[in-house]
């Protein structure tokens, strides 16, 4: 059988009557927006019964549908093609091949996937399992702690007595929370939850504030997208989804502006380190996320570095140099440019140029010239009164 090429779509080789019956079902299930991360992942079906054929149609199948999702949801993409990914990887172990791949990271990469990507997602898994563990075991509720009532709401403890606690409950599709009283023991630890199946402070879909947001620094809507940043910010705070608000500003600074304004690249690095200097637990740091919110909603826009991403992910024919050719590009054999006599390489700042007559005049209107200008507009001379010559003491 020949292997699928990875493109936008994983392609495969023509459906027979079998795969076809394969691609119709709808084997994997996305349901993502529960709340309830055990429902994350892959009706898995019965694989040792499938012939090669099948089972790579079936995991292309669930590659596509993951793969919808791959911006934002990598570790419900692992949850939902591991079980496949561990079947083809006892079938090699036995010496067979599924999609002409004689190993998992090839047959990854035959996927569309990328192998890094997975070790990294398998880690990100194993981290929170056993972090989730952790809290299970160890957990005694305290003032202000996030809990999970036992009708499975979120909760944030208000007061303690020896056996009882009084807390707010955030019920389902209501903006204020009620006062609730429940036994300590029956109380369990909030487990913060990833952003696609998370809520935030306010009961907004965690994804849904983190795309208002974005689309608000595109349109440069401070006011909404002041009220988005917070709702981030609260979010992570409270424990309910890890947000780094830091990051996000970062990766809105490099998608939506960019190029069009490099100084606010270190404007957000410096007010990052004022957060940090002040932060504490009256939220004083929130001031300087904010401030920083505000520059990148009012700055400048340009897509043209995200823009160049998309392009590269929706044309993957593009081949990266192979380590061949970088070592013959850094050998000594090159071919020698030609620079033509009258080059304007040859400017004031060249013995060359200087014996050619060329100064500063020539620099401006040849050697000078952009040819990627920004709009940013040009310097303007102080107008000098002839009587005072010094522009502090006339003004420019």
């Amino acid at each position: 059988m020949k292997k699928a090429k990875a493109k936008n779509q994983t392609s495969v080789a023509p459906a027979t009557e079998t795969s076809t019956n394969i691609q119709e079902r709808d084997i994997v299930t996305l349901d993502l927006l529960n709340g309830s991360e055990t429902t994350i992942g892959v009706e898995t079906p019965n694989f040792s019964a499938m012939t090669e054929t099948q089972f790579h149609l079936t995991m292309v199948n669930a590659t596509d549908k993951a793969k919808e999702q791959a911006a934002q949801q990598g570790l419900a993409i692992y949850r939902i093609i591991l079980p496949g990914l561990e079947f083809a990887k006892a079938q090699f172990a036995e010496g067979k091949t599924v999609n002409g791949c004689t190993g998992i990271e090839a047959y990854i990469t035959s996927l569309g996937l990328r192998p890094a990507r997975i070790r990294k997602w398998r880690q990100r898994d194993a981290e929170r399992d056993l972090l989730k563990k952790i809290n299970h075991l160890t957990f005694v509720p305290h003032k202000d702690d996030p809990v999970t009532t036992p009708d499975g709401n979120l909760a944030m403890v208000k007061h303690l007595a020896a056996d009882m606690a009084d807390v707010e409950e955030f019920l389902p599709d209501a903006h204020q929370p009620v006062i609730k009283t429940y036994d300590r023991n029956k109380l369990k630890a909030w487990d913060s939850k990833p952003f696609y199946c998370a809520k935030t402070v306010h009961n907004w879909d965690v994804d849904v504030a983190a795309s208002a947001l974005q689309k608000s620094v595109r349109d440069g809507d401070e006011g909404n997208g002041c009220y988005w940043i917070r709702e981030l910010y609260f979010t992570n705070d409270m424990n309910l989804s890890p947000i780094d608000i830091w990051k996000k500003l970062f990766i809105l600074y490099g998608e939506e502006v960019g190029n069009a304004d490099q100084s606010l690249a270190e404007y957000l690095k410096n007010l990052k380190y004022m957060a940090g200097e002040v932060k504490d637990g009256r939220n004083s740091d929130l001031t300087f996320v904010i401030n920083a919110m505000l520059l990148v909603c009012r700055a400048k826009k340009s897509r043209a570095a995200d823009n160049a991403n998309v392009w590269f992910e929706q044309n993957q024919t593009y081949v990266p140099p192979t380590p061949e050719e970088i070592k013959h590009y850094e050998s000594d054999d090159l071919p020698t440019p030609v620079i033509p006599p009258d080059s304007k390489i040859y400017d004031k700042h060249t013995a060359r140029g200087r014996k050619m007559g060329r100064g500063l005049e020539h620099f401006l209107k040849e050697a000078a010239v952009l040819k990627n200008e920004s709009d940013v507009a040009p310097f303007q001379a102080p107008v000098v009164h002839p009587e005072k010559p010094f522009p502090t003491e006339s003004g420019l």
